[in-house]
């Protein structure tokens, strides 16, 4: 991008077009959309599946995620994308392979697991609902 005096760069000027011509796919096109993005996206879900340690939520929300940037593109313009750059690279690749790494490298240091409880497993409506209250308070006070 050439810059001409004067001119104010507004926001999304600095990225490239990526949601142009999505049905010309090549190599060499997908191989262009690795970037700094990419990485990003590995390592921002390995250390997501170090703090999660559930592929079930990790998935979950990675892939809500990318419903989110296709509902939001409208308003962050560099949000658009193809949709073989949303379903392959990000989800399926730099994703995937970020949470597989990350569950990984739980295991491989032994950490703890998590066992997240569905508030399905619990059956009176009062359990649900003292449940719900104490998702919002603190493991315990200290005064």
């Amino acid at each position: 991008m050439v810059l001409l005096p004067g001119h104010i760069l507004q926001y999304g000027d600095w990225c490239l077009d990526y949601a142009v011509n999505c049905s010309d796919i090549t190599l060499e096109r997908v191989w262009g959309h690795v970037d700094v993005f990419a990485f990003g996206h590995f390592w921002g879900w390995t250390l997501k599946a170090l703090l999660i340690r559930h592929y079930g939520i990790c998935w979950t929300i990675s892939v809500m995620w990318e419903f989110t940037e296709l509902a939001f593109y409208h308003l962050l313009p560099n949000l658009a994308e193809c949709w073989w750059d949303a379903i392959f690279l990000d989800v399926l690749i730099c994703n995937g392979l970020g949470i597989w790494f990350g569950m990984y490298l739980c295991k491989k240091l032994e950490m703890r697991s998590y066992y997240w409880e569905s508030i399905k497993d619990i059956h009176s409506t009062t359990g649900k609902l003292k449940r719900a209250v104490l998702q919002l308070t603190p493991e315990r006070l200290q005064s």
